[in-house]
């Protein structure tokens, strides 16, 4: 395991402020990270508590928006496996308030590429093909050629104007049915839906929010330690 310094010389806003967690190669055994700890250098390292050491939580592997998401699932990190520890809380924000630690997947995409979401570091945005979604090759000719054009991960906004005329990302003329085919498979729990039972459904890394409204890495001068379950330390990394 190893230790990733992420942001946190030069982030001071603890919603953004982040290290990652590595699960290295060279060990084959998945390894459950949730109960151990993470310190920084003001920690008491003897008591292993204290405002400045923290325990990492457990998390949702499958992340639903609009929903209780319990976290009730301890994190696992298969070898390569990455988990990144975000010292605050990811604000909540329409249409699906972050209410989770998750493990990220191939649909995780459309939340980053809501212009109302900030996730540092952003998400990987690797959903599927607009143009090969179930049902696409059905629908009439404007439809088909706007679904086609879709960027990946992209949620179409829908708009009316005063006089009632409706736009999708702008456009007008496109039929009821385009518009409801649109909602229910271009956003994030749509994805999810129609594709939670794909083989490579599931990424590598967790997000998870430590919930805290102050920085807990210094700029500079720190040092910042891995314990297990055991308080056996795991790994360390200083800057």
């Amino acid at each position: 395991m190893s230790i990733d310094s992420g942001n946190c010389q030069y982030e001071i806003q603890p919603n953004q402020e982040y290290i990652a967690l590595e699960a290295n190669y060279n060990n084959p055994a998945p390894i459950v990270v949730t109960g151990w700890l993470v310190a920084n250098g003001k920690s008491s390292l003897a008591s292993r508590s204290g405002p400045t050491a923290v325990t990492i939580p457990g998390g949702t592997r499958l992340f639903i928006g609009n929903s209780a998401n319990p976290a009730t699932t301890p994190i696992t990190l298969v070898p390569g496996a990455r988990l990144v520890l975000t010292t605050g809380r990811m604000p909540n924000s329409d249409p699906y308030p972050i209410n989770a630690n998750f493990l990220t997947n191939k649909c995780t995409g459309y939340l980053d590429a809501l212009p109302q979401y900030r996730f540092t570091p952003t998400l990987r945005r690797s959903c599927p093909s607009p143009a090969k979604e179930p049902g696409v090759s059905n629908l009439d000719n404007e439809c088909y050629q706007f679904s086609s054009r879709l960027s990946y991960c992209h949620t179409p906004k829908i708009e009316r104007d005063t006089d009632g005329y409706e736009f999708i990302d702008g456009v007008s003329g496109l039929s009821g049915y385009c518009r409801a085919f649109l909602e229910e498979h271009f956003n994030y729990n749509a994805c999810v839906k129609w594709h939670e039972q794909d083989q490579d459904f599931y990424g590598d890394e967790w997000r998870v929010y430590l919930n805290r409204s102050w920085e807990l890495w210094a700029p500079n001068r720190e040092r910042i330690t891995l314990y297990d379950q055991l308080g056996k330390i795991v790994a360390e990394e200083s800057y």
